[in-house]
């Protein structure tokens, strides 16, 4: 037997069981990548098998999204049973079995793909050895018996929970038709009575237990009738929406589920029948953030020493000039609701108080607030927004819906908001600058700004690598810091940005980054085994605008 053939021989011998297809029961093994040590990260090995062969009912994949609901779930079957069967032999990470693990967001993933009726997974697998000598044993072990019981209490249909399987896809479908009525009915998101939107932690994707169930106010109390259930909730209907109340009262744990509500979630995460426009986009302020040519001068009318505002270009940006530039660059890439909390934005971007207008002038003042430009943006260019506010209270004057959190129940409060601020004297319009006719930046501009630090990192590396860490892409010289973009929800999300990236700096110019975005392709490709996920063009867009070269 080739396995046994290996003991006792260096661990760089492992290669040779690369070249050919292994046939292993129903599946189909493929390696990809062998680790060149035993404490190098894993083997990389690709897995197919006819869903036939394995018993999976022709109703679980039998349209696009009931595909995908059915891959995600066998994808964390698989994550639970490898965990189970992994094992520590020898030195290093030999006996590690693993797959991506998802969190509570449901994501089309290369980690586990259905097409024409085949099943094909990447799986980790850690080669066993005692220091660097192979031990047959062990390999006999872990590829014979353990990895293939593994795939058999994942995968054969005799062993997965039917009941679960079919919630599972019936949750993926109810959210993608809850979603898809959202224009229809003139709303931007929609919270399901009953959701649970607290977190066990900061730092937790669990649901907090005990939790007060979400029930909505009278008022925007909205009934929704998709594959033949009744759901109630509240709609946050088109315009400006602003979510007042107290401190820890839930504003921005309601903020927080509908930014992600961009995303579809998995039964029992409490937030699975929350849902908002996909195209909805949470813009904060990013204190020394690189800008590369955005038009922030409707925000922002000068810079001292000249600098223009029109093509704002910086390494590092201020808190409001960050924030405006965040705003700017999220509609030129094709967001129409804005998502803002007050408690993670610069001040001087969202307001100016009467007392400060009065002691410090116009003409002496080059930030105009959100606050006087926030109508124009909803009326010109049909931007929504969803605003957490606590202290702000100028924006109750503009907004259309006002929604008071109290003990993590909502209130709405619009006409009680109207009548204190009829009270007041509103500032008087001024000659502000225009808004741009459009606001998207051109991929050429873009590739001038980064071509000199594309390519390679090193003088030992070969060509331009795509590195992640869960804050950073880094290609070749150019590191973008992506740890204040918060609707990226995983690592695989940024491999796929890095590689889209790369092969946009690469590619014809002659369109614009929105044009760019939309039709780079997140490839989810399996060639060298990496875990893909999708992301939206937002965050590809948001994170080439954010690469500088490394110092």
């Amino acid at each position: 037997m080739k396995l046994q053939r290996l003991h006792g021989k260096a661990f760089g011998t492992y290669n040779d069981l690369r070249g050919h297809a292994w046939e292993i029961g129903d599946f189909q093994w493929n390696w990809i990548h062998i680790q060149g040590d035993p404490f190098a990260p894993p083997s990389r090995l690709r897995i197919s098998a006819s869903l036939a062969a394995l018993g999976i009912p022709e109703s679980w994949f039998s349209n696009p999204i009931r595909t995908q609901a059915l891959a995600d779930f066998l994808l964390r079957r698989l994550a639970l049973c490898l965990g189970e069967h992994s094992q520590n032999l020898g030195t290093g990470n030999g006996g590690v079995l693993a797959c991506a693990e998802p969190g509570p967001q449901v994501l089309r993933r290369n980690s586990m793909r259905i097409e024409n009726g085949t099943l094909t997974a990447l799986v980790q697998v850690g080669l066993p050895s005692d220091e660097r000598r192979v031990v047959g044993e062990w390999v006999i072990q872990l590829l014979c018996q353990s990895l293939p019981d593994a795939l058999t209490e994942a995968l054969y249909s005799i062993n997965i929970r039917a009941k679960e399987c079919e919630a599972h896809i019936h949750a993926l479908e109810l959210q993608q038709a809850l979603r898809a009525t959202l224009p229809q009915l003139g709303l931007v998101a929609f919270v399901a009575d009953g959701s649970v939107l607290p977190r066990a932690s900061g730092s937790s994707n669990l649901p907090l237990r005990g939790a007060r169930p979400f029930v909505s106010p009278l008022e925007l109390r909205t009934e929704i009738e998709v594959l033949g259930e009744k759901i109630v909730g509240m709609g946050i209907p088109t315009g400006i929406t602003a979510i007042a109340g107290g401190g820890f009262q839930g504003k921005s744990t309601l903020l927080r589920s509908l930014e992600l509500a961009i995303y579809d979630h998995i039964p029992g995460d409490g937030r699975e029948r929350v849902v908002c426009d996909p195209s909805a986009f949470k813009v904060r302020t990013e204190e020394g953030r690189q800008v590369i040519g955005s038009c922030i001068e409707p925000l922002v009318r000068r810079l001292p020493g000249g600098k223009e505002t029109n093509r704002f270009t910086t390494t590092s940006a201020s808190g409001s000039t960050s924030q405006a530039a965040n705003l700017v660059e999220a509609i030129g890439l094709g967001a129409q609701t804005i998502l803002i909390d007050e408690d993670i934005s610069a001040v001087n971007f969202l307001i100016r108080d009467e007392r400060m207008r009065q002691l410090v002038r116009s003409s002496h003042e080059p930030l105009i607030p959100l606050v006087d430009r926030i109508v124009e943006l909803k009326t010109q260019l049909k931007l929504n927004f969803v605003m957490v506010i606590g202290a702000c209270g100028d924006y109750l004057r503009v907004a259309d819906t006002v929604i008071v959190m109290e003990d993590w129940e909502p209130r709405v409060a619009t006409l009680e908001a109207h009548e204190i601020c009829a009270q007041e004297q509103a500032s008087p319009a001024e000659n502000w600058p225009k808004w741009p006719k459009d606001f998207r930046h051109s991929l050429e501009d873009v590739r001038k700004k980064l071509r000199p630090g594309l390519r390679p990192a090193t003088a030992v590396e070969k060509g331009i690598k795509v590195k992640v860490t869960p804050q950073k892409v880094q290609l070749g010289r150019l590191i973008a810091d992506i740890s204040r973009v918060p609707q990226i929800v995983c690592s695989e999300q940024l491999r796929s940005i890095g590689a889209a990236a790369l092969a946009l700096l690469q590619s014809d110019p002659a369109l614009t980054l929105e044009e760019a975005v939309s039709k780079g392709s997140l490839h989810l490709s399996m060639t060298e085994g990496l875990d893909l996920a999708e992301a939206r063009p937002l965050e590809l867009g948001a994170t080439l605008l954010r690469m500088a070269e490394m110092e």
